[in-house]
């Protein structure tokens, strides 16, 4: 917009008296607009007279008349009313016609398309230090979207009335897309500047909440908020009456795609001895490098004290809310990556769900799920192959500090042509799950693995079905915990060495394989291929020279993951080592 301002100032610098004038045209804030602001203060003898109006359309104003004093801007303590003195009274009227709630779009964009009216008349008297409000707010046929969640909200009409230490809401109600209400009502104390004991209820009958690509969810709701509200206590039930979600996009609102640490510089032994100037020197620079680097040595850990509450309103709540998920919530995904867009897939999900689960809370203290949640009926697609979830599987929250449920959760599939049930039981947590892989009649774990995925058994596969049987145990890894499956495929595939991983070198999480053959009797040929950020492809001989000698040589191309190979380096290690053993 465009400012005009005068002001005038006398007085001395211990008692300064202002009057001023500021006139605003056509202005605007974020998507906000208006047509003026014209304001006219006077300051003397620390206190401020105001005649300010906000023109938003010709037929849109509100207005700001009359004074206070400068300690209404002040933070005061106490509970006790404060009489006015002379000269500390509070006279200031707030009145508007009509306005249109769009202003609220100048200051969030968690909202869009706010419409309805807002017409308010208040008046606030008082002291400085206790200041009253008393008035009415009127909102007319509000509405407004969330972006976030998809869904728009109509009929939202109530009347707030302000008393001198009360806010009341006698109805506030909010219609969504299908015309289900939510309806809140109670009052708020309100005494010094602070907020204090509060008493609002919230209600809802099938209410729209997300409506969206991530799902579909509405809610029966019976809450109070109670307590003050510094300390605020929500306590109640809610009641999911219908909910989709779809798990693959809901994760991608919590991946992190990108690094955080750089690739250490690479630096070749040549370069060392050049930029060192002997090779004593480098081989100094070398170890003072790698002292640098290393982790400081492992002292014993002293008790580490209690931190201290931060004092934040969600530090100081208190919740206990029993969510209620009557076999109706349903589960969808393909592809579900809970590591993010570069660990494995996990397969497809439809899965229907029911539960009771506790959402508590005590001051101070974080978040705790307790409760469990059960499987109703639905598929999983494992390895290209749809198995079918048996009832009763179990989600088990049990109030720990971390989110990390137990699982039981099993599925089933019958094998085309060969009449063999494969059996999947998912245990342990949900950040450490542990796969079973069972069958009737009782089979290998390899030879079900290679029943899934190639529909015959290991002894009848090729040897490229082999190679890729090996691959998919690997593929497995990245999610589960399973070597008993890996010893399982070592032996189906005559192999001396035969190891899955689930971490790196580094502890990342990131699948691994490692294979290894004994050659003769002084040969051993092994070979490992690490994937996650950095892929690793290892291979290493160790042969027998002598008794008391013994070669080890190995060559290590490192690459990034597909993705980031045309910004990242590739990196060669290779070498060689001469091993002498002496016993005596």
């Amino acid at each position: 917009g465009k400012l005009n301002a005068n002001a005038k100032v006398t007085g001395t610098a211990e008692a300064p008296a202002v009057d001023g004038h500021v006139e605003i045209h056509n202005g605007g804030f974020q998507t906000y607009k208006y047509e003026s602001l014209i304001a006219d203060v006077d300051y003397v003898g620390r206190r401020a007279t105001v005649d300010a109006t906000l023109t938003q359309t010709p037929a849109e104003k509100i207005t700001v008349t009359g004074s206070a004093p400068m300690s209404l801007f002040q933070r005061t303590e106490g509970t006790a009313h404060v009489a006015a003195a002379a000269g500390d009274e509070i006279d200031l009227h707030i009145k508007s016609t009509a306005l249109g709630l769009g202003i609220v779009q100048g200051f969030t964009n968690q909202v869009a398309n706010v419409a309805g009216t807002l017409e308010a008349d208040v008046r606030v008297s008082g002291s400085g230090a206790d200041p009253h409000v008393q008035g009415h707010v009127d909102i007319r046929n509000g509405a407004f979207g969330i972006p976030l969640g998809g869904v728009s909200y109509t009929g939202l009409n109530t009347r707030i009335d302000l008393t001198p230490d009360l806010v009341k809401i006698q109805s506030f109600r909010i219609l969504d897309e299908n015309g289900a209400a939510l309806n809140i009502s109670g009052e708020l104390a309100v005494h010094e500047k602070s907020l204090g004991a509060v008493n609002i209820r919230l209600d809802s009958d099938d209410f729209e909440i997300i409506d969206n690509e991530v799902g579909d969810v509405g809610i029966d709701s019976s809450i109070r908020v109670t307590g003050e509200l510094r300390r605020p206590k929500i306590e109640g039930q809610v009641r999911i009456e219908a909910g989709r979600i779809e798990v693959d996009r809901l994760l991608t609102f919590f991946y992190d795609p990108y690094a955080t640490e750089s690739i250490p510089e690479v630096v070749s032994a040549e370069r060392s001895v050049d930029g060192s100037g002997s090779a004593e020197e480098a081989t100094k620079a070398a170890l003072q490098r790698a002292a640098g680097s290393a982790p400081p040595p492992v002292a014993i850990p002293k008790p580490a004290p209690e931190p201290a509450p931060s004092g934040g309103l969600f530090d100081a709540l208190a919740l206990d809310i029993n969510l209620v998920m009557p076999d109706n919530v349903v589960l969808r995904g393909k592809g579900i990556r809970p590591g993010g867009p570069t660990s494995a897939a996990l397969g497809d999900i439809n899965i229907t769900i029911g539960g009771d689960m506790q959402v508590r809370k005590v001051p101070g203290d974080q978040v705790r799920l307790v409760g469990t949640v059960r499987t109703v009926r639905g598929t999983y697609e494992f390895q290209g192959r749809r198995f079918d979830l048996q009832r009763d599987g179990q989600i088990r929250f049990v109030g720990e500090n971390e989110i990390n449920p137990f699982l039981d959760i099993r599925a089933t599939r019958i094998i085309p042509n060969t009449g063999v049930e494969a059996r999947i039981h998912v245990t342990g947590t949900a950040q450490a799950p542990e796969l079973e892989l069972t069958s009737n009649p009782p089979l290998d774990e390899s030879d079900i693995l290679a029943l899934i995925v190639f529909n015959r058994p290991v002894n009848e596969l090729g040897t490229g079905e082999r190679s890729s049987l090996a691959a998919t145990a690997g593929g497995i890894a990245t999610g589960f915990i399973a070597a008993p499956l890996g010893e399982s495929i070592g032996r189906a595939l005559d192999l001396d060495l035969f190891e899955i991983t689930t971490t790196t070198e580094e502890g990342d999480f990131g699948a691994g394989i490692t294979l290894g053959q004994q050659v003769g009797d002084r040969a051993f040929l092994r070979l490992r291929q690490q994937f996650g950020e950095r892929t690793v492809s290892e291979f290493m001989i160790e042969y027998q020279l002598a008794r008391f000698l013994r070669l080890e040589g190995t060559a290590a191309p490192q690459t990034s993951g597909s993705a980031n190979r045309i910004t990242q380096r590739r990196v060669e290690r290779a070498g060689i080592d001469l091993i002498f053993f002496f016993s005596y």
